[in-house]
């Protein structure tokens, strides 16, 4: 049998067994990708700068019998990002996927947006990203290749909601930050890609109110905000060997959201040609 046909197997081209996963961010959709990935054969490492967070993940993954490492990291000081990931890098020799999940968000008018609220949630969401994939960067380079998968939003691309400039600011960097990288390490044989989500029921969106998700699912296409289970799925795919030619993209997940939200015209008032 010809290497391609080999390759064509399914439980190879997505294959996570032994595969060294770092997912920075235990929150809800890093921590449903972490189980989705330890389920799958991963070695999960997680980090997050809650060590109570992490710990809680790591207790509800064992209760299940699965295992994982937890490290508390606050991605935006540089020295803890340096330690966290050499010592990852000591105790497991490799990092094949990186999952950058760590995020804030802010709301208010943008005239009214304290300076250090900006900087916060650009230091995180896309400072933080930086300092991560250039020191998990090196191990990659070191060990011949690797995937990275950072979470953008379609907030970076598209002004999809109100009194959130800082954080729509700061996926856009991510979504370019993406490409750049992609094409700068390509010849790495790293693949860097970056998922962008529509709104999804995460601890980001508790403070909204219920008729805030109410408006939301009113005009959303799918007639619903995303679930944590969308998003596994691609992020396996984006992790294996199947994306392999696959780098510098910024892949929408959202339901329609980004095609366009369709106007509903009364039948009465349709125009019909003959």
């Amino acid at each position: 049998m010809s290497e391609i046909v080999k390759d064509c197997k399914i439980g190879d081209l997505f294959s996570l067994q032994d595969r060294v996963v770092l997912v920075v961010g235990a929150g809800g959709l890093g921590a449903y990708i972490g189980r989705g990935m330890a389920l799958n054969g991963a070695k999960v490492v997680f980090t997050n700068t809650s060590i109570g967070k992490a710990q809680k993940v790591q207790a509800d993954m064992a209760a299940e019998g699965l295992a994982c490492d937890i490290y508390q990291l606050d991605v935006t000081d540089n020295d803890q990002v340096v330690d966290v990931i050499h010592a990852i890098d000591e105790k497991y020799g490799r990092i094949d996927v990186l999952i950058n999940t760590a995020g804030i968000g802010a709301h208010s008018e943008p005239e009214n947006y304290p300076p250090e609220v900006v900087r916060q949630v650009v230091d995180v969401n896309l400072n933080g990203t930086i300092f991560i994939c250039r020191e998990v960067g090196k191990v990659m380079i070191r060990q011949g290749g690797g995937k990275i998968v950072n979470i953008g939003s379609i907030a970076g691309d598209f002004c999809h909601t109100y009194l959130s400039m800082p954080y729509e600011c700061s996926k856009a960097a991510v979504h370019q930050f993406t490409r750049s990288l992609a094409v700068t390490w390509v010849k790495y044989n790293i693949n860097v890609n970056c998922i962008a989500p529509t709104w999804v029921y995460t601890p980001m969106l508790e403070g909204f109110q219920d008729n805030t998700y109410d408006r939301i699912i009113e005009q959303h296409p799918a007639g619903r905000i995303a679930a944590v289970n969308d998003f596994l799925g691609l992020a396996i795919y984006l992790s294996t060997p199947a994306s392999n030619y696959v780098t510098g993209q910024v892949i929408y997940v959202d339901g329609g959201w980004s095609s366009g939200k369709p106007i509903d015209i009364p039948t009465e008032q349709r125009c019909v040609r003959e």
